[in-house]
């Protein structure tokens, strides 16, 4: 072989030597900025979806009769508001929120809803029509809400078994910081793009979770001075927000309303 062809094999396994680097390579790059994380920011202690309070909220219905009762749909709830001034402040066909107060001074808000989609659901549904809470960041991260959209969301919550609101909650806090790296596959950068969305548009709990048992089954989360309740009856998801000021609501009166909370079906 003369020396010019043994010049041009050597040039040509150097090219396809560096082609094998520099493709792969470039477009670990590309995938690495296209599903860029930056923008997103946590908050604090989202670790804590992954604490379970040892004592539950068990609710059982009271047989007594409460003194009257709140009523939206096909929920009734014990009015143990009757002490202050209490009024609807607003409805629509999801909810309905009371205020209550003492003369001019406002303690709270107390508010029911129903909904026939749980977090879970909604995590693997199209952004646009997921829920308000997906679309107030999007609307202004259009590029960003375009990828979230792109990733088949349900073949992740599958892969890792994750099944109901709970195990999301707790999927999505332990995986949060995961990174993504040039050594990192194209299916880990894409779920770990997916997970950071979901990340960035979840509140963390300030207490443990608590768990519902009884005549009812759901969870209750306490988010500052804000407590939700969330109890899962016939593949609906009823909500029960009790939102103070200054002050947290004392559980046992939480207790108190929940355990007249009787759910008809509907």
């Amino acid at each position: 072989m003369s020396r010019r062809k043994k010049m041009f094999v050597l040039f040509m396994i150097i090219i396809i030597f560096l082609a094998l680097i520099i493709i792969p390579l470039s477009n670990k790059i590309w995938l690495l900025r296209y599903y860029q994380t930056d923008n997103f920011s946590f908050s604090m202690g989202i670790e804590m979806w992954l604490e379970i309070a040892e004592e539950p909220l068990i609710i059982n219905i009271e047989k007594s009769v409460p003194p009257g009762y709140l009523e939206f749909k096909e929920i009734k709830v014990g009015n143990y508001f009757h002490n202050y001034q209490t009024s609807e402040i607003g409805s629509s066909d999801d909810n309905v929120t009371y205020i209550y107060r003492v003369e001019e001074k406002t303690l709270g808000l107390f508010a029911m809803g129903i909904s026939d989609k749980s977090w879970y659901d909604l995590a693997a549904l199209p952004a646009e029509i997921s829920s308000n809470y997906i679309n107030n960041y999007y609307d202004q991260q259009l590029s960003e809400k375009l990828r979230f959209n792109e990733i088949d969301r349900q073949a992740i919550l599958d892969k890792y078994t994750v099944t109901d609101d709970l195990s999301f909650f707790r999927f999505v806090a332990k995986n949060h910081d995961r990174k993504s790296t040039l050594f990192s596959s194209k299916e880990e950068i894409i779920e770990n793009f997916c997970i950071k969305s979901w990340a960035n548009i979840l509140s963390s709990p300030t207490e443990p979770v608590k768990i519902i048992e009884g005549d009812y089954s759901g969870y209750v989360v306490k988010y500052g001075h804000t407590t939700e309740v969330k109890i899962i009856k016939n593949n609906k998801f009823y909500s029960f927000g009790f939102y103070n000021v200054g002050e947290t609501a004392d559980f046992e009166f939480i207790k108190k309303v929940m355990n007249t909370v009787i759910i008809k079906d509907a």
